[in-house]
């Protein structure tokens, strides 16, 4: 019988004249339209022939991968090769009407995709060649990317707060509070809270309803702006009072899932006008008044440019010379009195000369700027603010000393740590971070040929899990 239909198709061409779309012959095909890797699907397809008899073909190309196999085709051949079905018949079941069925399988390797069924069911009539075409049926096998994207959670809601102060005039000062945060939407807030009442006003709220009651200046959001980092500007006059700004207590508080959480604010740059108090300790007023305009001259410029960096580097690193010097008299143990006052002066001048800068020595931790790398990786992100600082600072304030990376982006100078190519060791370093450091809120960031991108776009790209 197959040997019988393979001759007869052979001569199928050369028997009709002419191809005609037949209007008398309906097929409907019915099948799951969403189907996973690793399982299988029934098409189950409907033929209202009417009286017609004789030879006749179900045909449909599948996309190549997928394995198709007959279930029950009532009497007719079936073939299955290349991502091709063929169904025979040499002839039709008598009845009007009647209902075959095939399997499609789904290797646990196939790829994401979407495709139609968009079988053809031909037969003779008059000699010519008659076309029935059948419903079209989408089939989506596996996931799309949005609905990837949709369901991969995003990072943990994380927030970083940085708050700068410069100097107007002798009672008058300017605060700018610093917002670097990750998802985060809905209600949030800033508070200031001063140790006693001075006059504040606003310069910009950024969009936030201002209050400022019991000695405490508060910015209230009930929607947190969208972009990634946002500030807000306000006036301190002090009437000649003297004011502390590293006892100011700063908050930033916001809503994940529904849970308050909290992040204190970071002491950023302080006015210049604080400085010769700090310095004037064991020091004389030709030393002091000299520290001074170099310690004033970096605090002015937090962030200097290239040329200076290395001219203050240089300093610094015959300063730390010198010191060296200083301390090898030191251990001969040399009864001058002297050399002791000179090594904790050079000591004081190298301290304020290296704060501002990115200064390395053998002690500090390393700083530097990424190197290229291509593809996805992942880093994740300790801290941002408007200053550039060194290791010092994070070693003085969140009793951090591994490397870091830093980074211009969206105004902002941000901190990274390591490079990852796989989303669940930088997932790892995050939760090891949040547990051995007290950095405000760590969370993992993506970049794809050192662009940054959102992790859940990475994860995509890269086909990787996400992990909580």
């Amino acid at each position: 019988m197959i040997r019988l239909a393979s001759i007869f198709l052979g001569f199928f061409p050369l028997l009709f004249i002419t191809t005609i779309k037949s209007e008398d012959v309906k097929i409907t095909q019915q099948s799951k339209s969403k189907i996973a890797q690793g399982e299988e699907f029934v098409v189950e397809v409907k033929v209202e022939k009417g009286d017609i008899e004789g030879f006749a073909k179900y045909q449909l190309d599948i996309p190549k991968g997928l394995i198709a196999e007959q279930i029950e085709v009532l009497g007719a051949t079936f073939t299955f090769d290349e991502g091709t079905i063929k169904i025979i018949w040499l002839a039709l079941p008598s009845k009007n009407e009647f209902t075959f069925t095939y399997k499609i399988k789904v290797p646990e390797d196939f790829s994401n995709q979407i495709f139609n069924l968009e079988g053809r069911f031909s037969y003779l009539e008059e000699n010519n060649r008659m076309i029935a075409e059948a419903n079209k049926v989408q089939v989506q096998i596996g996931e799309t990317e949005e609905e990837i994207l949709a369901a991969i959670p995003p990072e943990p809601a994380s927030a970083q707060a940085i708050r700068d102060v410069v100097s107007v005039d002798e009672n008058t000062f300017e605060v700018e509070v610093t917002i670097a945060k990750s998802n985060i939407d809905g209600f949030s807030k800033i508070e200031d809270t001063y140790p006693e009442k001075f006059e504040i006003s606003v310069i910009d709220d950024g969009g936030s309803v201002f209050s400022y009651v019991k000695n405490k200046a508060k910015f209230v959001w009930m929607n947190t702006p969208a972009a990634d980092s946002y500030t807000i500007k306000y006036q301190i006059k002090t009437e000649g009072k003297s004011v502390d700004f590293n006892a100011v207590v700063g908050e930033y508080s916001y809503l994940d899932n529904n849970e308050t959480k909290k992040v204190s604010i970071e002491v950023g740059a302080l006015p210049s006008i604080s400085t010769p108090a700090v310095l004037a300790e064991n020091t004389s007023p030709t030393e002091t008044e000299n520290e001074v305009e170099v310690a004033t001259e970096q605090e002015i410029a937090p962030q200097p440019k290239e040329e200076e960096i290395t001219k203050t580097e240089e300093i610094a690193n015959a300063k730390v010379k010198e010191n060296k010097q200083v301390k090898e008299v030191e251990k001969k143990k040399t009864t001058d009195a002297k050399p002791k006052e000179t090594v904790k002066k050079v000591e004081k001048v190298v301290e304020e000369v290296v704060e501002p800068v990115e200064a390395s020595t053998k002690e500090n931790i390393t700083e530097n700027i990424p190197s290229p790398q291509n593809g996805i990786i992942y880093r994740v992100q300790i801290l941002a603010g408007k200053n550039l600082v060194n290791g010092a600072y994070f070693k003085a304030n969140h009793n951090y000393e591994e490397n870091f990376v830093t980074e211009n982006h969206k105004g902002l100078v941000k901190y990274t740590t390591g490079s990852y190519d796989v989303y669940k060791s930088a997932r790892d370093k995050r939760e090891d971070l949040s547990g051995k450091y007290t950095l405000p809120g760590p969370f993992v960031t993506a970049y794809n040929n050192e662009q940054r991108i959102t992790v859940q776009e990475a994860l995509m790209i890269s086909n990787q899990k996400w992990y909580k």
